[in-house]
């Protein structure tokens, strides 16, 4: 019963994934990978929220690059859509004033509908999570109904930008 509904979900996944207009270099049937270069990688995924008689696959985006030094300190914050800020996990205050001050961005992440924006720092490697609102496709056993939020051309403008706009906040 739920490889049906696990094949309808694939097929949005692919139908959202080529709104981007970007190459797949390493496909997976709900996670597709695109490679720029060795340092910056998009990763495209549904994940899968199961809850009782409903399916939610949630569109994630990750955009990661490499930067040239390492903080002692990690870095680990994530945008609060009711203080309207980024604010910090542990203890990234400076990164979180820097990203803060950058209106351009802010503006941008404004005005999408975001589940989750999220910056962390694993090693060099930066990692940015988006987890959209629209791209998500869900299922209900009862009453039984599948839907599919539609991701609009602003709203996969603004996707694209904003990982972009952090990485050259933190690079410049």
């Amino acid at each position: 019963m739920f490889t049906n509904i696990e094949r309808r979900a694939s097929k949005h996944f692919k139908e959202i994934f080529l709104l981007f207009n970007l190459p797949v270099t390493d496909p997976v049937k709900l996670s597709w990978k695109y490679n720029v270069s060795a340092e910056k990688k998009w990763l495209f995924r549904f994940i899968l929220d199961k809850r009782l008689l409903t399916r939610i696959y949630k569109f994630t985006i990750n955009y990661s690059f490499t930067i040239s030094d390492t903080s002692d300190k990690p870095i680990a914050i994530h945008w609060d859509y009711r203080k309207k800020k980024w604010v910090s996990d542990q203890n990234s205050h400076s990164f979180c004033q820097l990203l803060n001050q950058n209106y351009r961005l802010k503006n941008v992440i404004q005005q999408l509908d975001l589940e989750q924006l999220a910056i962390k720092q694993n090693g060099r490697d930066i990692i940015i999570t988006e987890v959209p609102l629209p791209g998500s496709f869900m299922f209900t056993l009862l009453p039984p109904m599948q839907y599919l939020i539609k991701l609009k051309h602003e709203e996969i403008t603004a996707l694209k930008k904003i990982p972009l706009l952090i990485q050259h906040s933190i690079q410049a």
